[in-house]
């Protein structure tokens, strides 16, 4: 049997597990009205769910990867929709699809909402309804894991939010994080080879997660994973600094033990850090979207967690200038150039690891009292 098809057995089995993830976390009692925060009619209190100390280890499903991807957004809806239905719905992804293993975790940041109803307009400037006839494409890439944390997962309301995450789950892609909300659910654990990794999927552009809430989620998440990562979506869009406000927050989560930092919705790739102990990536620009007005918002960076002695984040410049809408890896000069361009304006201590695309994370960061789990 082949490692894709057995990775497929292994996400089809737990899928039902996933619902059920879902379906309790709607028994909280969100409200049944459209607050789309993109929609301008501000942010509605959320009720928290209500989680139990070993909630993580209960719910979360452990997979043992080879190693693990995180993308900037992807966004299929307005012109990489039309693409996708004029090409072929894979038409986004048939340039990095080769990138992903079948022992690979993918993870991105789902920047959309899946719908069925006729009644939206699919070219909204501002809303990025997505047909669900896209997942076989979206699964058939590598995609395993999406975050719903950012400012459109309620594009389409809060019924079509609870579609977007049933629809994900029952075709083996695991949803994680909330528009509003931080709790266990918000987390989603992984096995990378010898190591597990927790990520935890934030969205802080309305406000900061609560202090005490986002403080009890993580330590859970430390006592129960060797390393822990914050994927998260903050900052100003198109500008290639970090604004002050992820400086400040990027310094809470380091001081939480947070390991690793992987930023998104800029739209651009901004600078790398080091804060303490912890690495930082601001943004990780673009994956997958429908902007072209400048090269900036057309480059992009993946970063891919890989077991050496610990882990180490290898960097994987992508670009879609030369095709719109399919990101493809930078090669040769290309991707020297824009390695030595990041370099420059980033952390001075690491400047050498990113022109050699290569930052290794402390190992005596692990936190977890586990045993190891040893890959055969």
């Amino acid at each position: 049997m082949s490692g894709r098809l057995v990775v497929w057995w292994q996400l089809t089995a737990v899928s039902l597990l996933a619902v059920l993830v879902v379906a309790l976390h709607l028994s909280v009692g969100l409200p049944a009205t459209d607050h789309s925060p993109s929609s301008g009619s501000g942010i509605v209190s959320v009720p928290h769910a209500s989680t139990s100390s070993d909630a993580i280890e209960q719910i979360q499903a452990e997979y043992m990867y080879d190693r693990v991807w995180f993308t900037g957004d992807v966004m299929l809806s307005r012109q990489v929709g039309q693409f996708a239905e004029e090409r072929g719905a894979d038409y986004p992804w048939r340039r990095v699809e080769s990138l992903f293993g079948a022992r690979d975790a993918v993870v991105i940041n789902f920047e959309a909402c899946l719908s069925n109803r006729a009644a939206f307009d699919w070219n909204n400037s501002m809303k990025f309804p997505v047909a669900p006839a896209l997942l076989p494409a979206i699964v058939q890439s590598g995609i395993t894991h999406a975050s719903l944390a950012n400012n459109h997962s309620f594009d389409c309301g809060i019924d079509d939010f609870a579609f977007t995450k049933s629809q994900l789950a029952s075709a083996g892609v695991s949803p994680f994080g909330h528009p509003l909300a931080v709790t266990d659910l918000s987390v989603s654990t992984t096995t990378v080879g010898n190591y597990t990794v927790g990520i935890v999927a934030l969205h802080t552009l309305y406000e900061n997660p609560d202090y005490d809430e986002l403080s009890a989620v993580i330590s859970r998440l430390k006592a129960a994973t060797d390393y822990q990562v914050a994927y998260i979506h903050w900052g100003v869009e198109y500008e290639l600094s970090s604004h002050e406000s992820q400086q400040v927050l990027a310094q809470q989560l380091a001081s939480h033990g947070i390991d690793l930092i992987v930023g998104h919705h800029p739209h651009v790739v901004q600078e790398i850090a080091q804060v303490g102990d912890t690495v930082v990536f601001y943004s990780l620009g673009n994956f997958i979207f429908d902007q072209y007005f400048s090269p900036e918002v057309q480059e992009g960076l993946v970063v891919v967690l890989e077991p050496v002695t610990g882990l180490q984040a290898r960097l994987v410049p992508v670009s879609s200038v030369s095709a719109r809408t399919q990101p493809a890896p930078l090669h040769g000069e290309e991707r020297e150039q824009f390695l030595q361009l990041l370099a420059a304006r980033s952390d001075p201590t690491l400047q050498t690891a990113i022109i050699n695309a290569t930052i290794p994370l402390a190992y005596d960061l692990a936190t977890s009292t586990k045993p190891r789990i040893i890959a055969p």
